[in-house]
């Protein structure tokens, strides 16, 4: 069956054709055919994890819905839920009620509701370069909780979130009970640094983590060539527009 967005998200419209889904169509079909009859429902899914579900209201009573477990589906206690999958965190968000629509569409603006089924811990992200508190460098979370547990699927650590730290170099996430890989970026013009941190993150805790930034030879040297190839088009350009007046 030809997938319409390959690896991407697929309308429900064309999964409720296909009979095909996962977890996260699953969830998006629902909240599809329950906004369609005026029921408000949002699809809810993690951030560095591989499940989605649904949550939808009665009146001012919000259901949560899973509507991939058929023998299970109403989740009632949200923190058990959340504990036995180790969840990093865990955003809501509304979805396009037309297919054409998903041409268009991302997820990217979401609620985070991660505190209604993980008991968080906290980490302190500080980003250096020879001693000294970088500003503005991003730092992305990656969880190791899938590639350690399912190698066979996920080959490397799953992308949580991103952030850029403050003017003394640090940079706080609020992140479920997991181990983390940190990866700390920094570009000017063409020269990057990078750093990496392994670190475990406890709930109801504060942990706190340095990164030690180092130049980045692959990407800066990628990024000068990228610079060369433009000036020497450039460059060519403007030849050619010589010779073209002065023949």
């Amino acid at each position: 069956m030809f997938r319409p967005i390959r690896g991407g998200s697929v309308p429900p419209q064309w999964v409720l054709y296909s009979k095909l889904a996962n977890c996260g169509e699953y969830a998006k079909v629902f909240v599809y055919l329950m906004n369609k009859k005026g029921i408000p429902s949002r699809v809810v899914a993690t951030l560095g994890g591989d499940h989605a579900w649904a949550e939808y209201y009665v009146g001012k009573h919000k259901i949560i819905f899973d509507p991939s477990n058929p023998n299970n589906p109403v989740i009632t206690d949200t923190k058990s839920f959340g504990r036995n999958r180790n969840f990093s965190y865990v955003i809501a968000y509304e979805i396009p009620t037309s297919s054409s629509a998903y041409v268009f569409f991302n997820s990217r603006s979401w609620d985070d509701v991660s505190g209604e089924y993980i008991n968080r811990g906290e980490l302190v992200v500080q980003v250096l370069h020879k001693g000294t508190p970088v500003v503005n460098a991003n730092v992305e979370i990656q969880s190791t909780y899938l590639m350690e547990n399912f190698p066979e699927r996920y080959k490397n650590p799953i992308h949580v979130l991103n952030k850029t730290t403050t003017k003394n170099g640090s940079v706080l996430f609020e992140l479920g009970p997991a181990k983390y890989k940190i990866v700390a970026e920094k570009c000017f013009i063409f020269l990057c640094w990078k750093g990496e941190a392994i670190k475990n993150v406890s709930s109801d805790s504060r942990t706190y983590v340095t990164v030690e930034l180092k130049i980045d030879y692959v990407r800066t040297l990628f990024n000068a060539l990228l610079v060369l190839f433009g000036v020497a088009i450039l460059a060519k350009l403007l030849h050619k527009r010589y010779l073209d007046k002065h023949p």
